[in-house]
């Protein structure tokens, strides 16, 4: 035989207790005729209180004792059911009568509720009146201490006892049209897709239910159920409804008065009906992945318990503004987005009261703020982000002053850890930014602050990202000292000409569009950079660092600013004329920097794996390319004036080559060089080069497995050794490529060219040769062809892909599977 299990019903009396108690002190004028009751009941459950730590501790040995308690637990809950009905109702009719400002006599359905509640408060005497009788019979000691903590210092987590609870995983192969469920069932949890009928006879049986989960993520259907449910559920306190086919809510859910809990989550719901706002008990509503609601009922302000109102982020964006008088809400701890409108029920006042917020909170169109300090951000210590934004017009010399004004008054609590600011218009920033009040600010964004000369942001030790963007009239950032800032990135601020000297632990440093700024910062841990768009940057600022004995004497180098750079991409700084001299790369990429003329040198380039070279005249930064076999990947593209490639170092490890849009270039060989000297070479790309004409001489590295030619119209004719063995392109079947196949290649179709054979003869017309007219007659109309080369043990030697008109393959193979990116 199985244990018995204990039963606890100290936690459920006590909090009878509780609410009897504040009924009688709240002094509800529904009270009046069963205040006498409400007292007697809480004499007798504090009469019975005084025993119960004996009675749950015996009960084990004591099969009757059990049975009492399970006696006197029942009665408590029935009692708690009551009592929180009641004083729901009390409430109600309390705030309606605050609402009108005068009394009024109470309505036919209030007085019959008064009368109903009045006759089950003293059903519910009967029962503890018994049930009080009934104890002295165990002889049980009673507590002398203080009752009120006799279970706060023990596991009342939860009180459901597991006989409550049907539907559990071991049933998930039962018949779920038979619910197992008994009329003091209390707390359900349904596993399975169709739950319309187990609904259905849980609201047949169980009319005491406080709990309805459905955790399967099945889409569950309710069919007529739901609005049943409803109606006759009117103790149900949590119900989990997500994961189901329902569009549309009844109602009759306003019927729910004693719910707190409402799960909505990945529903088709496209609306809540406004009664869902009559549910005053109501703390938690979860809308997450409902992708279809685009607003909120438009008394949401009177659901004044409301804790957590979850809704994705996708909704604070796409919803563009919530209902009115959202202050009233003073419990809510998550508001994401709060947009000012100049109407009642919408001003930045709304925000006064609600100081249990945390997270993160976005305030928008803060032109329409009057009265700013109302809204007491310096009272919400649990905000960690605020987002201040106003709209991007220019605005006035008024609206500057405005916006001032309103910024100053929004401080906010001095624990708060991220700060960003748009399209703030004042002129100078506010005195709690750099007055040291935002000691514990993480991350700092300023963007489009377009009016503001000065960035004075004094001594924040904790600040680790700074974002700076669109400042068009900043000047001048002071002096101090950012020990933990680690992200800097600044862009379009065309009139700042100097930074902070010095930024000890930055790693990552991004600089655009910043017209006036000559000199770096710096940054002796810098490990990722880019610089954009700076024409008079020429300075690096680059500084070595020498460890200097007792004696003044230089013993060693420790390295430079730069010696940590990892990732470096310059991009339009025409007044660079040189890298860093301690640099070591990893990552190096340089476009249209002109006078740039060198690169890091062998002894330098030890870790460098790619590199890219794009936009600079002529061959010469081509030609100082390192020799290293860290080298990974090389880019070539738009050098102008190139003719050649120019002989290439020793790259041993290179596997990728791209040669992009040479618009000058006629040979891939010069001085009888080649890329035939690049042993590891695996990918080829040649594009946009439409002086070129014809591939080395020597042939291509046997190791390339993929290679690629486009817009590439002067590219007269193809080398290949045997053109008899080409495999039928049609063929479904797998083939054995020869080892020439390695060596052929196919380029823009067209009546004009031909394939040459490595012993010189032309093949013209001979089927399986013209790439323009033979076995590939659809080339004719291709742009771009690409021709994928595998190593012989593959299962497929040759995967051809090319783009036609109609943008169809002509061969398609079924393995192994490739994606091709091709050009139109």
């Amino acid at each position: 035989m199985a244990d018995p299990v204990s039963l606890v019903a100290g936690p459920i009396v006590k909090t009878v207790l509780g609410l009897a108690s504040s009924l009688i002190t709240q002094k509800y004028q529904l009270l009046q005729g069963v205040e006498g009751d409400i007292k007697k009941l809480s004499s007798k459950l504090t009469a019975i209180q005084s025993v119960l730590e004996d009675a749950e501790e015996k009960q084990l040995d004591n099969r009757p004792l059990r049975d009492w308690l399970g006696k006197l637990k029942e009665a408590a809950y029935d009692a708690h059911d009551i009592l929180e009905t009641f004083a729901t109702e009390a409430c109600l009719w309390q705030k309606k009568q605050q609402v009108q400002n005068i009394p009024r006599p109470f309505s036919a359905t209030e007085t019959a509720y008064k009368l109903e509640a009045a006759s089950e408060i003293k059903e519910i005497l009967a029962r503890l009146d018994e049930i009080a009788k009934e104890k002295e019979q165990f002889h049980l000691n009673v507590n002398d201490n203080d009752n009120r903590n006799t279970y706060e210092n023990r596991n009342t987590g939860s009180f459901v006892v597991e006989a409550d609870v049907v539907g559990r995983e071991d049933d998930k192969n039962k018949d779920n049209k038979s619910c197992h469920v008994s009329e003091i069932s209390r707390h359900v949890s349904l596993l399975c897709k169709d739950v319309e009928e187990p609904v259905l006879q849980i609201i047949e049986k169980s009319k005491k239910l406080r709990t309805l989960l459905l955790p399967s993520e099945h889409h569950k259907a309710f069919g007529q159920a739901l609005d049943k449910l409803f109606h006759s559920l009117k103790y149900i306190r949590v119900l989990d409804l997500s994961s189901s086919t329902l569009m549309e809510l009844p109602n009759s859910i306003e019927k729910l008065k004693l719910l707190y809990y409402l799960d909505l989550s990945k529903t088709e719901i496209k609306e809540l009906p406004n009664s869902i706002c009559s549910l005053h008990n109501l703390q938690t509503l979860k809308l997450l992945g409902c992708l279809w609601l685009f607003k909120l009922p438009k008394d949401l302000g009177n659901l004044t318990n409301l804790q957590h109102l979850e809704l994705d982020d996708i909704f604070w964006v796409k919803s563009s503004t919530l209902p009115p008088s959202m202050g009233r809400l003073t419990r809510l701890q998550n508001l994401h987005a709060f947009q000012i409108i100049d109407k009642p029920g919408y001003g930045i006042d709304e925000l006064k009261d609600m100081n249990c917020l945390k997270g993160a909170l976005h305030i928008s169109k803060l032109e329409n703020a009057v009265n700013a300090a109302d809204a007491k951000l310096k009272d919400k210590e649990k905000l960690q982000k605020v987002v201040f934004e106003w709209s991007s017009s220019d605005g006035s010399s008024q609206d500057e002053e405005a916006d001032e004004r309103v910024l100053e008054d929004l401080q906010p609590h001095s624990d708060l850890q991220v700060l960003q600011l748009f399209c703030y218009k004042g002129t100078r920033f506010p005195s709690w930014m750099g007055d040291g009040l935002l000691q514990n600010v993480v991350t700092l964004s300023l963007k489009d602050c377009s009016k503001c000369k000065v960035l004075p942001l004094g001594q924040l030790e904790k600040l680790r990202d700074i974002r700076i963007k669109g400042m068009l009239e900043l000047e001048e950032w002071p002096e101090a000292l950012y020990t933990s800032l680690l992200h800097l990135k600044i862009s379009n601020c065309p009139k700042l000409g100097k930074l902070p000297s010095i930024f000890h632990s930055v790693t990552v440093l991004k600089i655009t569009k910043c017209h006036s700024l000559k000199t770096l910062p710096l940054t002796p841990s810098l490990r990722f950079s880019i610089l954009v768009d700076n024409p008079v940057l020429g300075d690096w600022n680059e500084r070595r660092f020498h460890f200097v004995n007792d004696q003044g004497e230089v013993v060693a180098l420790l390295g430079s600013s730069f010696s940590n750079l990892l990732e470096l991409k310059v991009i339009k700084c025409p007044k660079l004329t040189t890298l860093p001299q301690l640099f070591f790369p990893q990552k190096l990429e340089i476009s249209e920097c002109q006078l740039l003329n060198a690169l890091p040198i062998p002894e330098h380039s030890r870790r460098l794996q790619h590199l890219a070279l794009d936009a600079c005249h002529g061959g010469t930064l081509v030609r100082k390319i390192p020799e290293t076999s860290s080298l990974y990947s090389l880019v070539i593209s738009n050098i102008s004036g190139l003719t050649c490639l120019p002989k290439l170092p020793q790259l041993s490890g290179l596997k990728a080559l791209y040669i992009h849009s040479c618009s000058d270039l006629v040979s891939l060989s010069e001085e009888g060089s080649s890329v035939q000297g690049l042993p590891s070479l695996k990918l080829l790309s040649i594009r946009n080069c439409p002086q070129l004409v014809t591939l080395p001489e020597q042939g291509l590295p046997a190791t390339i497995e993929c290679l690629t030619i486009g817009s590439c119209p002067g590219l007269k004719f193809l080398e290949i050794d045997h053109p008899k063995d080409i495999p039928d392109p049609n063929a479904e079947t797998e083939v054995s490529s020869p080892p020439w196949y390695r060596q052929f290649i196919c380029c823009k179709g067209g009546s004009g060219n031909t394939v040459q054979r490595k012993d010189g003869r032309k093949e013209e017309g001979e089927e399986g040769m013209d790439c323009g007219r033979s076995a590939f007659p659809s080339l004719v109309a291709t742009l771009t062809i690409e021709l994928w080369l595998l190593s012989s043990s593959s299962p497929f030697s040759l995967l051809l892909l090319y783009n036609v008109l109609h943008h169809k393959p002509l061969v398609q193979a079924s393995k192994p599977q490739y994606s091709s990116d091709l050009e139109p």
